[in-house]
């Protein structure tokens, strides 16, 4: 068998880093999102409300068309049926 052509990523190795760096970064997004609605629903609630469930329904579509594709019974459980 031939050794691999590409050396392997520098943290293949430690998976639990790409995990933290994945949960830091969906808390920044969060956290940043949360306060960005939060000062504007203070100056319009009804923007706020409409970007949050604007982003709320996009984020939601992105997670139904990842690939691979979510098993089929959380597609079914999330109102989605392809």
């Amino acid at each position: 068998m031939n050794p691999p052509t590409q050396p392997p990523p520098s943290d293949h190795r430690a998976p639990w880093r790409r995990i933290a760096r994945d949960l830091i970064g969906l808390f920044l997004v969060g956290t940043g999102t949360a306060g960005l609605l939060g000062a504007i629903s203070l100056a319009a609630p009804l923007i706020a409300l409409f970007l949050a469930g604007f982003g709320l329904s996009v984020g939601g579509g992105a997670v139904l068309y990842i690939n691979p594709p979510l098993p089929r019974w959380v597609r079914l459980v999330a109102g989605y049926s392809h």
